[in-house]
């Protein structure tokens, strides 16, 4: 009992200070962390298309402007710092 409590106080400590990087942080920031978080929870979700997937690939199946709308900046801003993560070999935009 006391380990699920201390995992579960831990998992929301982890949670809100992640929230609060992606409200406070600057806009590259936000874009990396709202596409981490999307994805984390995404892949925990247990969706079909996550389980055909191939280890370390992950298909987002919302539009630039909603997933740009849940990190906080612009859509322009968002494909802009995108095509920046996909130049550095972080992601593949399709």
């Amino acid at each position: 009992m006391h380990y699920i409590a201390t995992l579960m106080a831990w998992r929301a400590q982890q949670q809100s200070e992640l929230l609060l990087l992606i409200r406070l942080g600057n806009p590259p920031l936000r874009v990396v962390m709202g596409l981490v978080h999307y994805v984390e929870a995404l892949h925990c979700s247990l969706l079909p298309t996550s389980k055909n997937m191939p280890k370390g690939v992950m298909d987002i199946p919302i539009t630039q402007h909603q997933i740009a709308a849940i990190c906080g900046v612009s859509r322009t801003l968002f494909s802009e710092y995108l095509h920046h993560l996909a130049r550095g070999g972080w992601l593949k935009v399709r």
